[in-house]
């Protein structure tokens, strides 16, 4: 079976028959797709007639949203599955905005392949999972300088990225209409947040499992026997200590070291009223233990519901 390449519309295009394609033979099909597809492109932007963002409707009946950051170093986006996964950062919608920007504004598109663009790009860091920002003519202006440092990093790690985007789009209504973010940073920070309430509830069921824990010693324990000896005492200290850990998560403190640092600051404010009977029962051996396990038993029902 011959597996001969052939130019296409002076496109080198490999046989459909040869598997064995390099990157330029996958990015080549897609380009003569766009040429030999319909589209309808039309500019979300229209005062960004290059570097802009683009509504593509296919002949198919799908539209798909196409983001031109840079014609000289090809960064693209889209939101087709194809974009997503080939591995190529272009696709056949993303070719055919660029063969319609050739055709339709030459000078520009030309100025554009050499000079770049004049917009402030912020974009997703797949690889570091954060955000970047690209200046393509130099430094960033003062005012994005609290939000991304001199190399286009989030200024801090602690900083989220709802906060830098909301600061960025109130910058770009009060006077810095060059910063785009782009259409990918809407996606990020929703699997962010999805992430961040997977591992709160998380949170929340280690806590309450915790707290379960804790408080179960008090069936366990018998109630005629007024003090415990050393054996029968161990539960319900590792329940005092397994429920401070649980108070610690939930109030974003330190975990206590030892039993000693469970009823010490920062944790001895969680306690409340039991913190008294707590600290005599940590630090003497003959302390009754029931006032002990029903002042656990009172924290109760507002965190193990």
């Amino acid at each position: 079976m011959a597996t001969t390449a052939k130019k296409i519309n002076g496109t080198q295009i490999p046989s459909p028959h040869d598997w064995r394609t390099t990157d330029d033979d996958e990015v080549n099909k897609r380009r003569l797709r766009a040429r030999q597809e319909s589209f309808t492109i039309s500019n979300l932007d229209p005062q960004h007639p290059v570097f802009s963002n683009f509504r593509v409707a296919s002949g198919s009946g799908l539209t798909y949203s196409v983001e031109i950051r840079d014609v000289r170093q090809r960064q693209f986006a889209c939101g087709c599955v194809d974009f997503r996964t080939n591995g190529l950062g272009t696709c056949k919608h993303v070719e055919a905005v660029l063969l319609h920007l050739a055709a339709r504004f030459r000078r520009l598109f030309k100025a554009a392949q050499q000079n770049g663009s004049n917009r402030i790009e912020v974009v997703v860091d797949s690889n570091a999972d954060t955000l970047r920002m690209h200046n393509g003519h130099g430094e960033l202006p003062d005012a994005l300088q609290k939000w991304f440092d001199a190399e286009g990093n989030l200024a801090s790690p602690d900083l989220s990225g709802e906060c830098a985007i909301t600061a960025l789009k109130q910058l770009r209504e009060a006077g810095f209409p060059q910063i785009r973010i782009s259409q990918e940073v809407a996606g990020w920070l929703e699997n962010r947040r999805r992430a961040a309430e997977r591992k709160q509830l998380r949170r929340e069921y280690e806590l309450k499992q915790m707290m379960r824990d804790a408080l179960d010693v008090n069936a366990r324990l018998r109630p005629d026997i007024v003090v415990l000896d050393e054996e029968t005492r161990t539960p319900l200290q590792e329940a005092i200590h397994n429920l401070a850990r649980a108070l610690a998560v939930e109030n974003r403190l330190p975990g206590p070291a030892s039993l000693d640092d469970a009823v010490l600051p920062p944790l001895s404010q969680c306690w409340n009223e039991a913190l008294p009977l707590l600290r005599s029962f940590v630090a003497e051996a003959a302390q009754p233990w029931k006032p002990v396990a029903d002042a656990l038993d009172k924290m109760a029902p507002a965190r193990n519901a």
